[in-house]
């Protein structure tokens, strides 16, 4: 094979040079030629060569070319047009509506977004939405970004005033950098703020800084406390305001995958695990379900360990724990024990009389309440709690706190509860538990599971759920009449109308609900679906990332939205109760 006859490389075919053009080479000599192949140790990359193109140029000589399309091939179009329109036509004549591509219940209109909105004028409502959704992804990513980061410092302990015939007074109020700035035109989302007033008293005491001024909170909700992501952004909100007094209170089991908590150590361990009864299920006869909704069991073997975390601005210290359990005839026994090494037994059951082993059943003991405090000093530590045997023993839950002055946010998520399950508690037990708790505030977060009965007993009226929230608001007043009241109404719920997402038409009624409830009870109000945005707020949200896909719970992001909306309510009518105590008669407390 000569030479002439061997396939040139492709940068050595050029192209041909159109009239007028300068006759430079095709092939830039810097580069390695087109098609050239490169050896394993070329490090030659992507864009350091040339790229190959196929040409594809219609001459003059081409039959086709300038050839104007023949009539029999408009003919074939234009039937083909007029077939898609009578199948068109036929799908809403017949009626077919899976063949529709338009119905008159979807938002959806065939070229509606180029003409029809800008033409009925309803541009400005669009823009007007994705502006609102702007505006939220703005105030989560500000709520973000503003939770402290570095480990909050200790706040300077204030002594008391003495104890004199004449009562200290609120002083004037000075501005923290924590407090939020409010806008005047907002709309009001915390209805019958006076009621929070308890909780204020106390949060007073200490802001100023009194020693051992720990103001508590209780929060008691569905699924939507689930992974502690509003109640851990309130937490860390008020203590980095306040001071840090501790974790709060924690279950002994994690009794649903969603029940996991935020700045603290958490796990189960030993050779058997805690049999539990939790109060959405209705499993105890006598209503005694702990402060927190579930009471576990052992005879032996279940264990729960508890710490605190290395890093973070929460939870890095603790000075006492505190075991809440149940006092039972024959009652096993719970060690305790400190940084591995420091043990402490507690015998849950009733002593009995010298020499007698057994009593007959109208003559037991009936089942008590208590609580086994172990004072450490303030810092890091872990704590077990352990079941060894000698009868079944019985808890509730374990407290992590320390001295204060600071605030603590307990976080119960009663994952999957209606909100009547509340009410299954027994009265007297549930004002033991709340008694030792020593709260300042309830609130309660329902709603989300009943709005599944929408399309049953709520589906003309309200009213039975006001009845069922308006029995246990009264069943936890009861029992801790001394506590402030506050409801979180719902967060949106949404459902998918053809093409779009909109609010169901529940929630505003379970909102207005909840309102009712909570003004005709002595407690405050905050209007999560007003903070939301109102009406079409979970299309929004969903947008933006602040909604999961199943439209009724928040994400990660959500979570610390909403606490962070909260916390700007709760402070803003504490900075106002603040400015009108000024100069007025303080209780200072025991």
């Amino acid at each position: 094979m000569s030479d002439a006859d061997q396939t040139q490389p492709l940068a050595a075919n050029p192209r041909q040079i159109k009239p007028g053009e300068p006759e430079a080479p095709y092939h830039d000599e810097t580069l390695p030629p087109i098609g050239e192949h490169r050896g394993p140790d070329s490090h030659v990359g992507l864009l350091d060569v040339e790229e190959e193109v196929d040409r594809v140029e219609l001459g003059e000589d081409d039959d086709t070319a300038g050839e104007i399309l023949s009539i029999k091939v408009f003919k074939k179009l234009l039937s083909a047009i007029a077939t898609l329109a009578v199948l068109i036509g036929l799908s809403y004549a017949i009626p077919l509506p899976w063949a529709q591509p338009w119905r008159a219940d979807e938002d959806y209109i065939p070229y509606w977004n180029l003409i029809g909105r800008e033409l009925l004028g309803q541009g400005a409502a669009v823009e007007a939405e994705a502006d609102e959704a702007a505006r939220m992804a703005a105030r989560a990513e500000q709520a973000a970004s503003d939770e402290q980061q570095a480990p909050i410092e200790d706040r300077q302990v204030v002594a008391p005033p003495p104890k004199t015939d004449e009562q200290p007074r609120y002083p004037d109020y000075v501005a923290h950098a924590l407090d939020p700035e409010l806008d005047p035109d907002a709309k009001q989302v915390l209805d019958n703020v006076e009621a929070l007033a308890p909780y204020y008293e106390a949060l007073t005491r200490t802001d100023i800084g009194y020693a051992g001024a720990v103001t508590r909170a209780g929060h008691w909700g569905d699924s939507v406390l689930g992974n502690d992501g509003i109640t851990s952004a309130l937490r860390r909100r008020l203590q980095a305001r306040f001071g840090d007094a501790g974790h709060g209170f924690h279950a002994l089991k994690q009794y649903d995958a969603s029940y996991r908590h935020q700045g603290v150590r958490f796990s189960e361990a030993g050779n058997q695990r805690w049999s539990s009864c939790f109060i959405r299920n209705r499993c105890l006869d006598d209503g005694r379900y702990g402060y927190g909704g579930v009471a576990v069991w052992s005879s032996g073997g279940a264990q729960s360990n508890y710490g605190t975390v290395d890093t973070g601005p929460v939870g890095l210290k603790v000075s006492r724990f505190v075991l809440y359990y149940q006092r039972r005839y024959k009652g096993g026994q719970i060690r305790l024990r400190v940084d591995g090494v420091d043990d402490h037994v507690i015998d849950t059951a009733h002593p009995l009389p010298e020499g007698v082993d057994s009593l007959p059943p109208n003559e037991r003991p009936a089942d008590a309440d208590a609580w086994a405090i172990v004072e450490v000093p303030d810092g890091p530590h872990s704590f077990e709690v352990r079941a060894i045997g000698g009868g079944q023993a019985r808890a509730y839950g374990v407290v992590l706190e320390r001295d204060g002055p600071g605030v603590v946010w307990d976080g119960m998520a009663l994952i999957g509860s209606f909100t009547s399950r509340l009410g299954e508690f027994d009265p007297a037990h549930l004002a033991a538990q709340l008694g030792q708790r020593d709260l300042d505030l309830m609130v309660f977060t329902f709603g989300g599971n009943d709005m599944t009965r929408e399309g049953s007993d709520l589906r003309r009226t309200m009213q039975p759920y006001i009845d069922d929230y308006t029995k246990v608001i009264a069943l936890f007043r009861a029992a801790r009449p001394e506590a402030a009241c506050l409801i979180m109404g719902p967060v949106d719920h949404g459902e998918r109308d053809g093409g779009r997402v909109v609010s169901r038409g529940i929630v505003s009624r379970m909102t207005e609900a909840q309102r009712q409830v909570a003004l005709a009870n002595g407690c405050g109000f905050f209007d999560t679906f007003a903070a939301m945005g109102g009406e079409g707020s979970i299309a929004r949200w969903k947008s933006e990332g602040l909604m999961s896909g199943d439209l009724a719970h928040p994400s990660a992001r959500g979570h610390k939205l909403l606490g962070a909306m909260l916390y700007d309510a709760l402070i803003g009518g504490y900075v106002e109760f603040r400015k009108q105590r000024a100069g007025q008669v303080m209780v200072v407390g025991d």
